[in-house]
């Protein structure tokens, strides 16, 4: 057992690469750039293939599983089938990719990795912002000037910063490893100083709740009987629920809290259009992928509607409920709840610190989804299949969860994981 981390390790003699897994992650987070889609299509076969080239088996979630079947579903009612069975592909084979990458390198090599992409993103997107200002800088009068690195916009680079100082401060603490404290601390500070640099108020704000939860978790690690850590666990998660159902009807709040205006830079407008849209058609959707593209007649219609262009819903819970309506957004959260759930589980057991990083990933997901995209980009989406499969597969009381075992590929992957 490794100190610290209050989980076990058995080393197995043959890992697919962790710098491929961070090559993979690093194309995910600087989404959407020219030639993203066919990069990040070779980069899932080539994660995929390294994985069955190492003789591992290749596990899905049940519940990963059961969202994108309702999203390949989703082609038969689209407003735009070729979007939807296009987006489909990318976004399967990305999961795929995801799953059983995290599965087999388990939660240290998976953190290793994700850290890795995060110190290459922060250091090229900080030589963008101090070399090439027109390129890492946010052009234009509001938030003129503020950092942008190799992102398509701030609010995207704070959202990726809130995720690096989390993963750096979880992995310092755990002293996972392979990893060095003391860097990872430094990692964590810039991390945080480049969410600065952003100017986003909801990057700061989440940053804020998700540390609370964080310093909970980590007391509750620290606990020596179960009693204790479920009463931390209760005492870290129930404020984090409160503020989720708190949040949407105060919206206006908090923006004048950051300084907004009362439209929320906007953001109220788009939400009145998409609810519009969202009202005729409740349950199903218009398609998983199949909006937020010129030429398509219902965003047409939105873009119209609202008098500007925009490119997705500003909230991941109203793009999946547009997308995918509400039965997809129940699946979705579900997903998210069952992740939640073992993760909890996972520390009132015992899993110590580490156990900490899936539950603050999930509680950031969340929070972050009520006015952003969250886990409805690309990468946000990657960072829930990899807490759900981190905190389903290493466990410290030994149950794995069901798997979907691809043609193939051998038997599941057993419960006697890397990490349990």
């Amino acid at each position: 057992m490794h100190a610290g981390s209050g989980i076990r390790q058995d080393h197995d003699q043959r890992y697919p690469s962790e710098n491929l897994y961070a090559i993979f992650l690093v194309a995910l987070a600087a989404t959407p750039y020219s030639g993203s889609y066919w990069l990040l299509i070779g980069l899932s076969v080539l994660v995929v293939a390294d994985v069955a080239r190492a003789g591992r088996p290749l596990h899905v979630s049940r519940s990963i599983v059961a969202v994108l079947a309702w999203w390949a579903l989703s082609v038969t009612w689209s407003v735009a089938p070729s979007l939807t069975v296009r987006n489909g592909l990318l976004i399967g084979l990305v999961t795929v990719a995801t799953s059983v990458m995290t599965s087999v390198l388990g939660l240290a090599g998976s953190l290793r990795a994700l850290m890795m992409a995060f110190r290459l993103v922060l250091t090229v997107s900080w030589a963008l912002y101090l070399g090439w200002p027109s390129v890492g800088r946010t052009l234009g009068a509001y938030q003129g000037g503020t950092f942008e690195g190799l992102f398509i916009q701030r609010n995207v680079a704070a959202f990726v910063c809130v995720i690096s100082a989390i993963t750096f401060a979880c992995a310092a603490v755990a002293k996972l490893p392979g990893v060095r404290p003391s860097r990872s601390y430094g990692w964590t500070i810039v991390s945080v100083v480049t969410l600065l640099a952003t100017a986003s108020g909801t990057g700061l704000a989440v940053l804020l709740a998700v540390g609370g939860t964080l310093a909970l978790l980590l007391i509750s690690s620290r606990a020596e009987s179960a009693r204790r850590r479920r009463f931390f666990v209760l005492c870290a998660i129930t404020p984090v629920v409160g503020l989720a159902l708190w949040l949407p009807y105060n919206l206006g709040v908090v923006s004048k809290l950051f300084g907004r205006d009362e439209t929320l830079t906007g953001r109220s407008v788009i939400w009145a259009v998409v609810e519009s849209a969202v009202t005729r058609s409740p349950l199903e959707g218009y398609g998983y992928g199949a909006l937020w593209t010129p030429g398509v007649s219902l965003t047409e219609r939105l873009w119209a509607q609202g008098g500007f262009n925009f490119y997705h819903a500003h909230s991941a819970y109203w793009d999946y409920l547009l997308q995918t309506g509400i039965i997809g957004l129940l699946l979705i959260t579900g997903m998210l709840v069952i992740a939640v759930w073992r993760s909890c589980r996972l520390m009132i057991s015992g899993g110590g610190v580490a156990a900490a990083w899936p539950l603050s990933i999930v509680v950031c997901l969340l929070i972050y989804a009520v006015d952003e995209q969250s886990f409805a980009s690309h990468f946000g989406w990657v960072l829930a299949v990899m807490a759900l499969t981190i905190s389903s597969r290493w466990t410290s009381f030994g149950v794995a969860e069901q798997a979907i075992d691809l043609p193939g590929c051998g038997p599941s992957v057993s419960s006697k994981s890397p990490y349990r």
